[in-house]
């Protein structure tokens, strides 16, 4: 079975939102020789860089999996999609770009990702379930 793997899209504004905090209290911890401190940061800054290395997509098959290091395993099978809709929506989610997809799967299934390659993310789906409804943005 053939397996493609959809990295995450990562905003370079994210990245330094989450990086700048982290770089300056670390430095205000190492000149104060605060160790507690040092090794929470430097723990605090492992994971988030963690989870900028493991966001991504899976398709295989006919399931989708969204991960996002442990804290998000998410398998939906590509037949229930029903939408897929670009936004940059905000809320939380398992994306690190606000340049993101809207995926309506199964009863009340919701979730946004951020594929790097979004239009052939949405065609590889499209090609397993051709039904789904594709809403873009207007430019």
């Amino acid at each position: 079975m053939d397996k493609t793997v959809y990295k995450s899209a990562v905003s370079w504004w994210l990245w330094a939102l989450v990086a700048i905090p982290v770089i300056i209290t670390s430095v205000v911890t190492v000149m104060d020789g605060d160790w507690t401190a040092m090794l929470i940061h430097a723990l605090v800054a492992l994971f988030v860089g963690h989870l900028f290395f493991t966001t991504y997509y899976t398709v295989e098959g006919n399931t989708l999996n969204v991960k996002s290091s442990v804290l998000i395993n998410i398998k939906i099978d590509i037949a229930t999609i029903r939408k897929i809709t670009e936004t940059n929506n905000p809320l939380s989610s398992p994306a690190l770009s606000l340049d993101r997809l809207w995926i309506d799967y199964g009863k009340n299934g919701a979730v946004m990702i951020s594929p790097e390659d979004k239009e052939g993310f949405i065609r590889h789906i499209l090609q397993i379930n051709p039904s789904i409804e594709v809403k873009y943005r207007k430019n």
